[in-house]
């Protein structure tokens, strides 16, 4: 059974050259895919820190004030 995965991190890194203390490392590149799986506990998260938050809802329209319809008594 295939799961939904939603994408959470993908990144490349170029060559890397380290000189640790005596120690030398170079890597050529280095590609990280992380992805989520919806329905655990760290998917779920992941999954909804990677996702987009949804467009506000539209504003309300604007109201005209309303025309009282008669005559005002200025007694």
């Amino acid at each position: 059974m295939q799961v939904a995965e939603c994408d959470v991190l993908h990144l490349i890194l170029g060559p890397v050259h380290l000189d640790l203390l005596g120690l030398i490392v170079d890597i050529n590149k280095i590609v990280l895919d992380l992805k989520g799986i919806p329905g655990t506990l760290l998917g779920d998260i992941f999954c909804q820190l990677a996702s987009t938050p949804p467009p506000p809802p539209p504003a309300p329209p604007a109201v005209a004030p309303s025309k009282v319809a008669g005559t005002v008594s200025t007694r």
